[in-house]
Formats: C-alpha cells, structure tokens, sequence
C-alpha cells in the first residue's frame, strides 16, 4: 500500500484492516463451534411438532441419566412419560427470561395429575437459574421445582453471549418421567 505520502506504507490503515480481519475470523470461529454444538446437542433435544418452542428428550438420547431401579409405581394410560422444556430458541444476555418445564404423556398433552419434582440445571456456561416462587429468588446452577398441574416455571439468566445446556431431571413423586436437555443459544443486546 502506498500513499501520497511519499510511497510509505499507512500503519494505521494496516492495524485497522488487521482488527477487521481477526474481528472477522472470530465471528466465523463461533458461528462454526455454535452450528457444531447446536447439531451435537440435537441428539438431545427434539423440536415437538405442536409447539416450535418445546423441546423433549428421544428414548435413544445419551448421557441422559438413567430411569431410576425402583420407581413409586408404574404410569398409568394418559400419564406422564417425559418432560419437555419451552423455551425461547434464543434469550438476550442480561435479561430474565421464563422457562416453563412440562410433565407430557405419550400424545403431548400435560398431564395435569402431575405434582413431581424435577431438578433444573445449566450443565455449561455462565447462565444461572431460579424459582420465581421460592422465597429466597437466588440464582444458582441447579435448582429443584414443584410441578404444579403438571407444569413448573423457571427463570434463567445469562450475562454473556454463548450456547448453555439446560436439563430438566425428575427427582420424585408419582412416577419416574423421562428428562430433557436442550441447548440454549444467548444473544447480546441489539
């Protein structure tokens, strides 16, 4: 590069086209690890047809925990099997966002019967969850909730821009459901 400076080269320019590039080449860098995760973490979570904004967990998924030995009885027809986990298919950092997570049967429906605990944790990254009714509202990586009717609502939280793991594991109650675990993609502010 030269200008009419006497063919001397702008080191200014250079700097600013440098930043511009390495800039460049880190937004390519995290699209490409985010589209490798997103892909990876399809195993676990499926898109429900009735909801674009539920997600459930296949019967062929890994590193899902295990149904338990013993359970306090077998679901009867109509009864929950699984939980799904509606969610927004992105959340802004910084902001609270609600969570509902749903106890389903065979067919999708919430099985209003449903009173279980089911623990909520954020496996990877920076964000944070809570219980909007406990008493003490402190954020934290893992919590537990009642299902109410069968459904139970969660707030999450993340102050930077990343892909978080959520996972919804029955605890106790009625009989054992099937867990989920999705990935959560935190966008920044516009």
């Amino acid at each position: 590069m030269s200008h009419e400076n006497g063919g001397k080269i702008n080191s200014n320019s250079i700097r600013h086209n440098s930043k511009i590039l390495i800039g460049s080449l880190l937004l390519v860098a995290v699209g490409v690890v985010a589209l490798a995760y997103l892909s990876r973490t399809q195993e676990f979570g499926v898109r429900s047809p009735q909801n674009s904004g539920q997600f459930s967990t296949p019967s062929n998924a890994t590193n899902i925990p295990e149904k338990p030995l013993s359970s306090p009885r077998a679901p009867e027809a109509g009864s929950a099997v699984r939980l799904i986990v509606v969610v927004p298919s992105t959340i802004t950092q910084g902001q609270v966002i609600p969570i509902e997570i749903k106890a389903v049967d065979e067919s999708g429906k919430v099985d209003p019967q449903r009173n279980d605990v089911v623990k909520v944790s954020i496996g990877q990254g920076n964000g944070k969850v809570r219980d909007p009714t406990a008493a003490n509202k402190s954020w934290a990586k893992e919590v537990a909730v009642e299902l109410s009717k069968g459904i139970a609502k969660v707030e999450i939280l993340d102050e930077i821009q990343e892909i978080a793991k959520l996972t919804a594991v029955w605890v106790s109650g009625q009989s054992y459901i099937q867990p989920a675990s999705i990935g959560v993609i935190c966008v920044g502010q516009h």
